[in-house]
């Protein structure tokens, strides 16, 4: 017996590369009585195979769904030129001419006499497919007029039987053009021998010609590119398949996150939620391999599903990720690049630095960025217990902003401010305060109190030791006033400086030293 039927769940075979498999109901065979005998469009068995003493010989042609072959052959990690071959479409017409043309070749040879045995087997007799459409609607592919009488001539030279009936058309397909569907098809068919130069440029109906150049997108996306080129960084192109561990190890919520049905590897199983793990990983990549310097950075998108299972496509939110390792490389190189972003991307709005709590950071040399209230993103050095656990022995400081957010606040507008043509002023503060507050803290009180003539203030001492009480820290700023209209006097800048002093006590308990 000659039997086509699913494996059993304790089926195995061995293969003609003597290979061993455990089947499943997944994978079709070709079985005898009792056992299978061959992987029905991937190899046949070793049990089954031509010996030295095989006398008789069984010729079987046939064809099989593509979508099983090709599930077979990826389940069991065998591959050859039977399964190539089936998963692009063997049609029916070809199983029997081939068949006809292997005992063909026999009795020429004279290496074997052909029985007179012949056994087809349909699940569904063949039939041959018929498309109905018009001429007008092959020509509206095309863009071009062809005749009817030529339509009708190319198809029969190509063996499909044709029928026209003024402007409609039915076209018979021969059993061996699995691949036509519809007119289009057909259409193909038309043009590949009336000729391809005989097509004239055209627009589609509801196109119009618009001016080249670029998108206001694409625009913005290349000013943050040469920003962060302009710094040394050099870009990079990752996969969007990542490992569901760097979700551990990295603290991001993997229940959320989409899956790959099929994936190729473990290191692929699933939709990263954040770009930063993938350039951590080419910065480990080039440590590993003695470049010990570097900057990098990526603009990619991340994969957010609404809900699961999936119904509707995933949110696709773009992120940008860069990251800098080397001796020269500490938090406030990353934090100049950062602000460097922010004044070209979000300048005149009102941007804040505050301590970060993000797991793959650094407690304390980390920080978030929050721009009009909102975190867009957070940068600073990657947290040594991660960086162990990767294998990464230098300090390596990164940055992930969300993109999608921070293009919303792009600023579009280029603002212009007059430079004073009278003198600025400028004062030295430095106060006492304990150690939990924050340069930020003392900032925003500063500016809070210090009135209309307050143009920047900057921090450029921080002391602890002798002189200064234990749990207390100094630290000095530099303020510079300034106006468009005349010169400061002196009174002013006494007022403004003691209400900042006043504010910086009432609010932080700061003390002028």
């Amino acid at each position: 017996e000659i039997i086509i039927r699913r494996a059993d769940s304790n089926d195995k075979i061995v293969t003609l590369d003597e290979k061993e498999f455990e089947l499943s109901s997944e994978n079709l065979v070709i079985a005898d009585s009792i056992k299978p005998v061959a992987l029905a469009g991937v190899m046949g068995g070793l049990n089954s195979g031509i010996k030295e003493n095989t006398s008789t010989v069984v010729f079987e042609s046939a064809t099989f769904k593509r979508d099983n072959v090709r599930k077979t052959s990826r389940q069991l990690g065998q591959r050859s030129d039977s399964s190539s071959r089936y998963e692009k479409g063997v049609d029916l017409y070809s199983v029997e001419t081939g068949m006809k043309r292997a005992l063909s070749l026999i009795d020429k040879l004279g290496c074997g006499k052909i029985s007179c045995d012949e056994y087809d087997l349909y699940e569904v007799e063949p039939t041959k497919k018929v498309i109905k459409t018009t001429v007008t609607k092959v020509n509206g592919v095309l863009g071009i007029e062809v005749p009817a009488k030529e339509i009708e001539n190319i198809l029969k030279r190509l063996n499909f039987e044709v029928e026209l009936s003024g402007d409609d058309l039915t076209v018979v397909c021969p059993l061996f053009r699995e691949d036509m569907e519809s007119y289009p098809d057909i259409a193909e068919e038309i043009i590949r021998e009336y000729g391809y130069d005989k097509i004239v440029p055209t627009l589609l109906k509801t196109s119009e010609i618009t001016p080249g150049g670029l998108t206001d997108a694409q625009i913005k996306i290349n000013e943050v590119k040469n920003l962060l080129t302009g710094f040394g960084f050099n870009e990079m192109i990752s996969y969007s398949f990542v490992n569901e561990k760097e979700f551990d190890l990295y603290d991001i919520d993997k229940t959320n996150s989409v899956r790959i049905l099929n994936p190729l590897s473990e290191d692929s199983a699933v939709m990263r939620k954040s770009v930063l793990p993938s350039v951590v990983r080419a910065v480990l990549y080039n440590l590993n391999r003695k470049n010990n310097q570097g900057r990098l950075f990526e603009l990619a998108k991340v994969y957010i599903p609404k809900e699961l299972p999936l119904k509707e496509l995933p949110v696709e939110e773009e992120r940008l990720a860069f990251a800098v390792f080397g001796e020269d490389e500490n938090f406030f190189t990353i934090k100049g690049v950062v602000e460097s972003l922010v004044n070209l991307t979000c300048a005149n709005t009102d941007v804040v630095y505050k301590p970060s709590n993000l797991k793959f950071l650094h407690p304390t040399r980390s920080a978030d960025l929050v721009i009009e209230g909102e975190v867009l993103g957070s940068f600073g050095q990657l947290d040594p217990v991660l960086a162990e656990q990767l294998g990464v022995d230098k300090p390596v400081y990164v940055c992930e902003i969300n993109y999608y957010k921070l293009v919303e606040k792009f600023n579009d507008k280029v603002m212009f401010k007059p430079i004073s043509k009278f003198p600025n002023v400028e004062r030295d503060l430095a106060v006492v305060v304990d150690n939990g507050i924050t340069c930020q803290q003392i900032i925003d009180a500063i500016k809070e109190s210090g009135g209309e003539f307050l143009e920047k203030v900057s921090i450029f001492d921080v002391y602890k030791g002798v002189g200064i009480p234990e749990n207390k820290k100094s630290m000095a700023y530099n303020l510079i006033f300034s106006s468009l209209e005349r010169t400061l006097n002196v009174e002013e800048i006494d007022e403004a400086v003691k209400n900042i002093l006043e504010n910086l006590s009432t609010k932080l308990n700061a003390e002028l030293r």
